[in-house]
């Protein structure tokens, strides 16, 4: 595989783990082929990337196949695995406390320029709006390179779950 940024070295993808600090609520940005990106940690075909308070990942390598799996984890005494909805305001999310969810943002951009990236909303059903909200706001002021006047309110709905008797 040819060398990414930085001497990075490129290597097939089948998985990309992204971990985020134990509560952590707003934007996970993962920007590619980034001049002083960061390389992943590997466990085989799997790259693991830790996400900073900021939530923006700047990667050292190229994106990866189309196809490729993202997981998201919530560090802490033992990972947690963070349920991936599909988008903020087509999937609605499971109301169940405060426990951390996910959802991707779907944005629609267009020009040339913008570097590969993925965008997603870490949330839990209490803070959605505002941390939709604040990732559109921080995705336009960063990867667009905007003034943050793009961002946007969510549209969809949260799920209620029903208690189970």
């Amino acid at each position: 595989m040819p060398a990414a940024r930085d001497g990075a070295v490129q290597r097939l993808t089948k998985a990309e783990i992204f971990v985020t600090i134990e509560g952590y609520r707003g934007p996970l940005i993962a920007i590619y082929d980034q001049p002083g990106g960061i390389a992943p940690a590997w466990r085989g075909d799997t790259a693991l990337y830790a996400v900073p308070p900021s939530g923006i990942v700047r990667i050292a390598l190229a994106e990866p196949a189309r196809g490729t799996r993202v997981f998201l984890v919530e560090s802490g005494v033992a990972y947690r695995p963070v349920a991936i909805f599909g988008t903020c305001d087509e999937e609605p999310l499971v109301a169940t406390a405060d426990l951390p969810q996910a959802c991707w943002l779907d944005f629609e951009v267009g020009g040339t320029g913008i570097p590969d990236h993925i965008v997603a909303v870490v949330t839990s059903a209490l803070s959605l709006d505002a941390d939709y909200y604040r990732t559109t706001f921080v995705y336009d002021s960063v990867v667009l390179g905007g003034n943050g006047g793009k961002a946007r309110k969510r549209q969809g709905r949260v799920r209620h779950s029903r208690p189970r008797s």
